[in-house]
């Protein structure tokens, strides 16, 4: 997943702030963050507003079974830690582009 952001609003322009939590990311996979730093694939690179743009690549949260199979449903999961309630009436996804890897 390149990119996942929830927000208080239709127009998702009010994004919702929190701590991104995972099922797990992938333990042989080496991914770059913002700063071009390579390290590991967790669920913080799906919420750092990196994509890819041009020549950018973009960072991506790998899940633990994407990286050599395709994950069976409910395996594989992404989200936000909120802490206070309140509306998620907007959520952006934005994935790698694989149809094999692509949640259904």
């Amino acid at each position: 997943v390149y990119e996942l952001a929830f927000f208080t609003d239709e127009p998702c322009a009010q994004p919702v702030d929190g701590v991104p939590f995972s099922s797990g990311s992938c333990d042989t996979c080496i991914c770059n963050n913002s700063q071009g730093i390579y390290g590991t694939c967790g669920a913080e690179l799906a919420f750092d507003q990196n994509i890819p743009s041009g020549r950018q690549q973009g960072t991506a949260w790998i899940s633990q079974c994407g990286s050599t199979q395709q994950c069976v449903p409910g395996q594989a999961w992404l989200g936000l830690n909120i802490y206070k309630n309140v509306p998620v009436r907007c959520l952006r996804l934005l994935q790698l582009g694989d149809t094999l890897y692509m949640t259904k």
